[in-house]
Formats: C-alpha cells, structure tokens, sequence
C-alpha cells in the first residue's frame, strides 16, 4: 500500500512539474512591442515580425511572414499590422487583421492569421479578447467572421460587452477536452461572408486573457437554473391550490 501511494505521488510530482516546464502564452496583449527600442512612426514595407510581435507567428501573409505592416494598413488587400498610440484599442499597441481578396487577382479570397503555442492549464475555462469589428470604418464585421482557435478547435464566441462604436469584448468557453495540453492558439477573420470584387474586413484584436471562469453558463449550469425555476413553480402552484 506505501508503494502504491509513493508512486502516486511522484506521478502527481511529474505532472505538476510538467505542466510548470510547459511553455505558456506570451504577449497576449501585444505590449512586448519594440521592446528595448525605439519604435518606428510608421512602416508600409513592414518591420520585423519578431520585434514588433514578439512571441506570435503570422501566416498567410502575401508580402512575407518575416514582416509586419506598423501603424498602417493596405487600402485594398489582406495584411496583418500593428498599431500603436492613438490608434490601439486598449494600451499602447493592437493588431489589425485584414482579409478578403487578393489585390492582384480581386477574383481571389486570401486569408492570414496570427497564432502561437502554449500551455493551457487544466484551471483554464474560457478565454475573452477585445475586437474592434470596424477598425478602419469601412466595413464592420459580424462577430461570426473572427475566429479564435485552441487545437484547430473553434471556440464559439458571444459578445460580453459592448463599447463606443463597433469595439466589443467576446469570448468563449474551453472544452474541458483541450484543458491540460500544449495547443496553437490562433487568431484571424473568416472569409466565408465575403464576396466577389474588393470586399474585405478590418478587425483589431487585443487583450486575450484566459479565465478560471466560465464566460457562458455549461450546460449542467442551464438545467440546474431550470430546475430551481420548476421547483419554484410547483411550489407556487401547490400555495395557489391550498389558498382556494
């Protein structure tokens, strides 16, 4: 029996050592920006991807992955930049994600994303960011457009808050499936609800924390509070009976 509980605990050791050891995520709210140095006012050909988001991959990006656009965006086209100042939404820098068609072929969609791998903690139960649907005021984007993965595994997104203009927070519960693992979290904007011609959508996207709490009450949640509502009922109705 002393060894079954000796060799309990040192698997519990093991896996609390790695889950300790497991890389987690990084610049989640893209303030490692530049950091030892001085920032750019602006960059249309792009500054480097490592500098200016530090910790992330991007990917699909036309002009390269080794680069990002600052504190400017394409006027027709998809591109992933980085805003400071003024123009972020929250702190001193966000990122703005833009698909849609491919500005030498209008006829083609093309689509980029930001992402990076870490540890999620089995306390972990859902995950929010900030989105300003509009970024750029040409074109608002619907809340099914952006997407959040963990695993390749959508994260069903509602809005929590809204703010001045088209700025939101949204987030989404993690299945407890995903919860304990080395995941890619990634980031970007749908295609599927844009047409033809140079139709594309702008998204700012900051602050992406996760939670020790759901964001949507789980379903065990919903049937708890019905019940609670049924009992409550019944006993109303037997009080109304015994009355008349």
């Amino acid at each position: 029996m002393k060894k079954i509980a000796v060799l309990l605990s040192l698997c519990l050791n093991a896996l609390c050592v790695c889950g300790l050891n497991a890389a987690a995520f990084r610049n989640l709210d893209f303030e490692s920006a530049f950091s030892g140095q001085t920032a750019p006012v602006y960059s249309s050909m792009g500054v480097a991807a490592t500098d200016a988001l530090p910790g992330w991959i991007l990917n699909g990006r036309e002009e390269g992955n080794a680069k990002v656009t600052y504190n400017t965006y394409l006027l027709d086209g998809t591109d992933i930049s980085l805003f400071s100042a003024s123009q972020a939404i929250s702190g001193n820098y966000s990122v703005v994600i833009e698909n849609g068609h491919d500005w030498m072929a209008a006829s083609q969609l093309h689509e980029v994303s930001i992402s990076q791998t870490g540890y999620v903690s089995t306390a972990y139960k859902s995950l929010s960011m900030l989105c300003d649907l509009n970024a750029v005021n040409y074109q608002a984007a619907d809340i099914s457009e952006i997407y959040i993965t963990l695993g390749g595994v959508n994260i069903p997104l509602t809005i929590l808050e809204s703010y001045s203009g088209d700025l939101v927070k949204v987030g989404g519960n993690i299945p407890a499936s995903l919860r304990g693992q080395t995941l890619e979290l990634k980031i970007g904007v749908s295609t599927d609800k844009i047409y033809a011609g140079l139709d594309y959508r702008n998204v700012a996207f900051d602050s992406i924390s996760f939670s020790y709490s759901s964001v949507v009450p789980e379903p065990t949640s919903w049937c708890l509070l019905f019940g609670v509502c049924a009992v409550g009922g019944m006993i109303r109705k037997s009080r109304g009976a015994r009355g008349s």
